[in-house]
Formats: structure tokens, C-alpha cells, sequence
């Protein structure tokens, strides 16, 4: 599959994908997976890939975010945790 479109910055992508419900840990619409590590939780939330997965299917989030999920990512399982922050 070819990617064509521009994907938007990780924070947004974060914030659509935390519309699903996360098929890893059953965190609730809005609710986050977890906070990333960092001073008094300065990572900021986190996300499973799983909820991304989720996001994705939903059409909640696009095949170019999905992409740039996967990047960030770098090898990942289901239960791999995503956030703003992740390079």
C-alpha cells in the first residue's frame, strides 16, 4: 500500500485515537492508556498501538496517521505505548 497523504503532528493523531476504546488495556473513550514517563508526568498521556489499531478501523484516524504511528513506534507490539512525545 502506497501513502499519499501528509500525516498530521503525533499529538493530534493522539487526541483522535483516544476517541477509541483500547482493545490492550479497555480504556474508555478519552481516558488514556497511561501517562509516559517524565517529571511529574510530563511525557503526557500514552496509548496502546492496539487503540490506534482501533482509531484506524473506526476511521477515526487516517492511513497517513496510522503511518506516522507506526514510525514513531519503531518496533512495536499491541501493548507498545504511544504519545505526544514519542520520537
Amino acid at each position: 500500500m502506497r501513502i499519499t497523504e501528509i500525516a498530521r503532528g503525533l499529538g493530534a493523531v493522539c487526541a483522535d485515537a483516544a476517541l477509541a476504546e483500547c482493545g490492550q488495556c479497555g480504556a474508555g473513550s478519552h481516558i488514556p492508556c497511561t501517562f509516559a514517563p517524565g517529571p511529574a508526568g510530563s511525557g503526557g498521556p500514552g496509548y496502546h498501538m492496539a487503540r490506534f489499531a482501533a482509531a484506524r478501523r473506526a476511521g477515526l484516524i487516517s492511513a497517513g496517521d496510522m503511518a506516522a504511528v507506526i514510525e514513531a513506534a519503531g518496533e512495536f507490539t499491541a501493548a507498545t505505548v504511544i504519545s505526544a512525545s514519542t520520537r
